[in-house]
């Protein structure tokens, strides 16, 4: 019996323990996923012409450069979340 209540009070607090890192782990992965999103909403907006008409040609190299960095990020979550 003393067994029992022994394994009872260490295995309940381990499941506690990973149950809380899998939930808080679940929450990092889908601000990551969202962050994503956002950086291939950006991607989108800045590389497209229509944004980028008007700027000066060095403005819209500097732009591209940022598009390329934002693609860039954006492979690299992805990546790390498959």
């Amino acid at each position: 019996m003393w067994k029992d209540e022994i394994r009872k009070n260490i295995f309940e607090k381990e499941a506690e323990k990973r149950t809380g890192v899998a939930d808080d782990l679940s929450r990092k992965v889908g601000m990551l996923e969202r962050m994503r999103e956002q950086i291939l909403e950006y991607y989108g907006i800045i590389s497209s012409f229509e944004f980028q008409k008007g700027f000066p040609k060095d403005g819209q190299e500097d732009i591209a450069e940022a598009a390329k960095l934002l693609e860039k990020a954006s492979d690299l979550m992805d990546g790390f979340m498959q």
